[in-house]
């Protein structure tokens, strides 16, 4: 069925009318201007002829000689026409100045997508309505626009209305390397996270843009943080201070107001800010690595549990499409679940199940397993250890490698108790008697807090992917036993943003948790190059488990992948094209002429559009809306901008001291 709202003309295309009506409107805005130059002329000279109140009259006149043409006339219209050049000029450069040109071209498909008007739960009524019913932490108060969701953007065109994220959604991110993932999701979203926010990542640009907006312990006025640059450090006092804090984006600030927008950032400058947990084992982002201790045995009861722990080691280590030997993968994956379960029995800890797998005949686990309850699990080491010695070996040696990172010293120790149990019998190199005095991180704590946790482990061997993947997985868990504590859902939302996934964070059930971790008031937004860096991590069946499961699906730009794209082709739908043929019979300038017109239906955006999406634009499905095209929301332009900065510089400045490289690539593992 065609209708006018989803017609649109060709690029360039006008109708048979549009010709001679700009040639009928450049005429009279000529003629006025000549008769109004003759008219000022005369003024200005104090000629006593008398001008017709007709311009054609006029202008007639002045032609047959019988009106006088004063050369005051002729400067003017000389400085009209010169004005006109200049503001056609300028109105040409601001379209193409900075891309907006082409801003302006790709927008012409916003309006045959999703409009403002058709939109629902996405904008600020709806989303300030949901977020009343969803966070509990808001019980008695008006939610500040902050507080409605997670800003992914404004539409399109010239309404610029705010698009949220709800505190119920879950979001999958697509874009190629440098098309504004960061700038435009992670950093903003990560600003605002109300509650707890943990932030994965393999460069330096998220933890330096975010760290000091999050940290509580910073103290502006301590040291200058200003890289040589004295006027950011009077902003920054300006703006810790709250005298300068205003809103950069229009969008926001013409919806809302821009008193209420300074009087919200007050206030979430000072709610947001926590503890910082930085998890930084290869020196990616400063130096100070992991000031802290974790326990990722801490909800291991049985082995169901301590199966999942050992799927994120052997995640980590191989690749869901790798080819694999079935019964070694298979088998020395369950061995290491079965090591764990036994030092988790015994209170020990991964460097006990690292020295215990090198020894096959030792039978404290087995007797650990036995004395917790775990008759079963016990049997099946007990088969393990009775096998060949080319099958023992296999097996033992595969499950060694997927934890050969507690063979990592300063890796190890991140997940070792201060003061470690020592088994009486066990001569392996896992006993050995290591102390440190590092405080220790409560996932179940930090679930219910405003801290933040950075996540950073380069891809690739002597990665610290395992441990970084565990930590997520834990704190996962952590969030979703609290939240089954306070009837389901979290009172104020957790944000997890997981930029680079498929290569620091492999958690293996994360598509199964995205149908019920936006229900519980865990927000997650995974970030991917493109759908085949995924299949490595996940199947085919799992990755589309998280498409679908997806309440925002976001194109962030810059892909190649033509069936990709073409997907995204067939997502945004179809146009009615409308075309126009003019036929002439005959010759010489007798004959008739004839104008036909005809509809056809084309892509609303096609390949090669897509693949050349401006950097500042976003393709977005998000629940219960047909796609709608976005501009992004880029942390500069926003409400954090300023905080953001000062993060930024005194970020490198701390590396720089520390003798980092400056571009946050890390020290060399």
């Amino acid at each position: 069925m065609v209708t006018a709202a989803t017609r649109r003309r060709e690029a360039g295309q006008h109708p048979p009318t549009a010709a001679p009506l700009v040639a009928v409107v450049a005429a009279i805005a000529v003629t006025a201007v000549f008769y109004l130059s003759l008219r000022v002329g005369h003024w200005w000279t104090r000629s006593p002829a008398a001008i017709p109140a007709n311009p054609v009259r006029a202008l007639l006149e002045v032609t047959q000689g019988r009106l006088a043409w004063p050369t005051a006339s002729t400067v003017l219209v000389v400085l009209l026409g010169g004005i006109g050049v200049l503001a056609v000029a300028a109105v040409t450069v601001s379209r193409t100045r900075d891309g907006r040109g082409r801003e302006r071209d790709f927008d012409r498909a916003a309006p045959l997508m999703a409009t403002a008007r058709e939109l629902s739960a996405v904008t600020v009524k709806e989303a300030r309505a949901s977020a009343t019913r969803l966070r509990r932490d808001l019980a008695g108060q008006r939610p500040g626009f902050l507080d409605y969701g997670l800003l992914l953007g404004r539409l399109a065109g010239p309404s610029s209305v705010p698009i949220f994220m709800l505190w119920e959604w879950v979001g999958l991110v697509i874009g190629g390397p440098r098309c504004g993932k960061t700038s435009a999701m992670v950093i903003p979203m990560g600003c605002q996270a109300p509650g707890p926010a943990v932030l994965t990542s393999n460069k330096a640009d998220i933890y330096d843009a975010i760290r000091y907006v999050r940290d509580a312990d910073f103290d502006p006025h301590a040291a200058s943080y200003t890289l040589g640059r004295p006027r950011q450090q009077r902003w920054f006092t300006r703006w810790w201070n709250g005298i300068t804090v205003t809103a950069h984006d229009p969008g926001i600030r013409g919806h809302l107001g821009r008193w209420h927008v300074r009087r919200v950032i007050r206030a979430r400058r000072n709610a947001v800010q926590g503890r910082i947990w930085v998890s930084d084992l290869q020196h990616i982002a400063s130096a100070e690595g992991q000031q802290w201790w974790w326990d990722p045995f801490w909800d291991i009861d049985d082995l169901a549990d301590a199966r999942e722990l050992a799927a994120i080691f052997k995640g980590a280590s191989t690749e869901s499409s790798a080819r694999v030997d079935a019964y070694f993968d298979g088998g020395a994956q369950e061995l290491l679940a079965l090591y764990i379960l036994a030092a988790a029995c015994g209170g020990g800890d991964l460097k006990h199940v690292d020295g215990w797998l090198t020894d096959p005949k030792l039978q404290l686990p087995r007797n650990l397993l036995i004395q917790h309850g775990h008759a079963d699990a016990a049997a099946k080491i007990y088969a393990a250890q009775d096998l060949n010695k080319r099958q023992q070996d296999g097996l033992y040696d595969m499950a060694r490698r997927f934890i050969n990172i507690m063979t990592v010293p300063k890796y190890a120790c991140t997940v070792l108790p201060p003061r470690r149990v020592q088994f009486a019998g066990d001569n392996t190199v896992g006993n050995a008697d290591l102390h440190h005095n590092l405080p220790a991180f409560d996932p179940q704590q930090f679930a219910q807090s405003t801290d933040t946790l950075f996540a950073l482990s380069k891809e690739g061997a002597g990665a610290a992917t395992a441990l970084t993947t565990a930590l997520a997985d834990s704190v996962f868990k952590a969030a979703t036993a609290i939240a089954e504590q306070h009837g389901g859902r979290l009172p104020t939302p957790m944000v997890a943003l997981l930029d680079e996934a498929a290569n620091v964070c492999k958690l293996p059930e994360l598509p199964d948790w995205y149908s019920h971790f936006g229900s519980r008031g865990i927000v997650v937004v995974t970030f991917l190059q493109s759908l085949a860096q995924a299949s490595k991590v996940w199947s085919a069946e799992k990755l589309d488990m998280l498409k679908d499961a997806s309440n925002v699906y976001y194109f962030a730009g810059n892909s190649n992948s033509t069936p990709y794209l073409e997907s995204l082709v067939r997502m945004i739908g179809t146009r009615d094209v409308r075309r126009v043929t003019r036929n002439r019979n005959g010759s010489g300038g007798v004959g008739s002429s004839s104008i036909s017109e005809s509809w056809s239906s084309e892509p609303i955006l096609d390949v090669a559009e897509l693949g050349a999406m401006p950097d500042t634009r976003a393709v977005v499905k998000t629940s219960g809306n047909r796609v709608l095209l976005l501009k992004k929301n880029s942390y500069w332009k926003g409400p954090f901008r300023h905080a953001c900065h000062a993060s930024e510089s005194a970020a490198k400045a701390q590396r720089i001291a520390a003798g980092l490289p400056l571009d946050g690539q890390g020290a060399a593992a």
